[in-house]
C-alpha cells in the first residue's frame, strides 16, 4: 500500500495473455503466513485458467505478472 502510482499493461502474444501490474508502494512480505484473501482469490482464479502468477514486492513497490494461455 501507500502507492501513489500504479501501472497496468495487458499484452497478447504467442497465445499468452500477459497482465503486468506495478506500483510504487512500500511493498509487503510475500512469505507471510497470514494469507490475504485478495491475493489468494487472484491465485485461485489464475490457477483455474491454467495460468501462472509471479509476485515480486519490496520497499520500492510491487509487481505482479500474470500469464494465461489462450486456446
Amino acid at each position: 500500500s501507500m502507492a501513489s502510482k500504479i501501472a497496468m499493461q495487458i499484452i497478447y502474444e504467442n497465445a499468452i495473455l500477459l497482465l503486468i501490474i506495478e506500483d510504487n508502494g512500500i511493498g509487503f512480505d510475500t512469505n507471510i503466513t497470514k494469507k490475504s484473501f485478495g491475493l489468494e482469490n487472484m491465485k485461485d482464479r489464475v490457477a483455474y485458467l491454467n495460468g501462472k502468477i509471479t509476485i515480486d514486492s519490496n520497499k520500492n513497490g510491487t509487481s505482479i505478472l500474470i500469464e494465461i494461455p489462450i486456446k
